[in-house]
């Protein structure tokens, strides 16, 4: 019985930490707080600030939001990739270049080597 008992309690305080743990933990990229806004310009300066301070996660989510307003945006499509690229996600940067491309074939000739970069990276 007083094995039974000691077991319980060691139970108890091991779910005691755990709860903690998991409740320290950040949140998901999904979760995470992001401003937004009605206007597409503000918004895409909005994603770019977060991608300018490497928070690509919450930069890919205002670039979807900004799309979601205004889909024929070359600009957004083109940051949209390069926030791809830098969370490796080759495959995605690739289908937004070249949605940026044709938009605006001569949005950037940088954009052009990035896209290229993507496509070496996916070994294509």
């Amino acid at each position: 019985m007083r094995c039974y008992l000691i077991l319980t309690i060691c139970l108890l305080c091991v779910g005691s930490i755990a709860a903690q743990a998991v409740d320290s933990l950040p949140a998901p990229p999904s979760q995470e707080k992001v401003k937004l806004s009605a206007d597409p310009r503000k918004s895409l300066r909005y994603a770019q600030d977060y991608a300018n301070q490497g928070e690509y996660h919450k930069a890919k989510r205002v670039l979807k939001h900004t799309l979601g307003i205004r889909d024929d945006f070359s600009v957004t499509w083109r940051a949209l990739a390069r926030v791809h690229f830098e969370l490796d996600e080759f495959d995605e940067a690739i289908v937004a270049y070249e949605r940026s491309f044709e938009l605006n074939g001569k949005l950037s000739r940088a954009a052009y080597f990035e896209c290229a970069e993507s496509y070496f990276k996916t070994n294509d």
